[in-house]
């Protein structure tokens, strides 16, 4: 009484792989094509490890208040 499945399922169900990994594929590639680089940082020279600078502090503020939060600020 075992039941097999069907060739016609099998079909369906390697073309329905193949068509969900083509969209998915498709959909990464296109997102990946709408992001845009910082010139300014992407061409910067060997020597010179980043276009900019900025300072950053880092308070961390009693434990017992705080209930796990962690305060950034980052000026520029």
């Amino acid at each position: 009484m075992s039941e097999q499945i069907s060739k016609h399922t099998i079909a369906v169900l390697v073309i329905l792989t193949v068509v969900v990994s083509f969209l998915g594929t498709w959909t990464v590639m296109n997102e990946v094509n709408k992001v845009k680089v910082d010139s300014s940082v992407s061409k910067s020279s060997p020597t010179e490890q980043y276009a900019s600078s900025g300072k950053v502090t880092l308070n961390i503020i009693d434990p017992e208040t705080t209930r796990g939060r962690v305060t950034l600020d980052i000026k520029g």
